[in-house]
């Protein structure tokens, strides 16, 4: 029996083109969303920890849209601070130190694939990418010691974004 199980199942996965996708991303053609284990160094996060960090934070798909990130960049302050009221996320916890961080990164915002004829297609140009190469930000912790990463460059808005452009894979 098992046999027949293990022969099916390759059948079955030989039939798949190369490159298929089974995830959240297949809808979109891209790749899907990135996660992250939780990290909870007693002090701050390194950089590639804040590019893993940042990069989960903000991968989502929202049931429309994903959005994700590539070409990550991110430099760690060697020195925290204290909370301030701008920095007011709902999971941080207020008495941990905040790291600044700053960086740069390209923000993809990609809709759903579409193929009803050859007029009628977005395949290969269903996303929206945003450079954004000032940002910056904070690595804060949440209420059960995890870091988070979070960072925007704050002169750039989506009415800047190149359009058509396929998604990263």
């Amino acid at each position: 029996m098992r046999t027949m199980k293990l022969i099916a199942f390759l059948v079955l996965t030989a039939s798949l083109p190369v490159g298929a996708q089974t995830g959240s991303g297949a809808k979109y053609g891209s790749r899907d969303p990135k996660i992250c284990s939780a990290v909870k160094s007693g002090g701050a996060p390194t950089a590639a920890q804040a590019i893993q960090l940042f990069t989960c934070a903000t991968e989502v798909d929202t049931g429309d849209t994903i959005y994700l990130v590539e070409n990550v960049q991110v430099q760690v302050a060697s020195t925290p601070r204290n909370f301030q009221a701008g920095d007011a996320y709902n999971d941080m916890e207020q008495n941990s130190p905040i790291y600044p961080i700053r960086g740069s990164f390209v923000e993809y915002a990609c809709r759903k694939v579409f193929n009803l004829d050859a007029s009628h297609t977005n395949v290969g140009k269903n996303c929206m990418a945003m450079q954004q190469p000032h940002a910056q930000g904070i690595c804060y912790k949440n209420g059960f010691g995890e870091w988070t990463c979070k960072m925007r460059d704050p002169a750039v808005h989506w009415d800047t974004a190149v359009a058509n452009l396929a998604p990263p894979r």
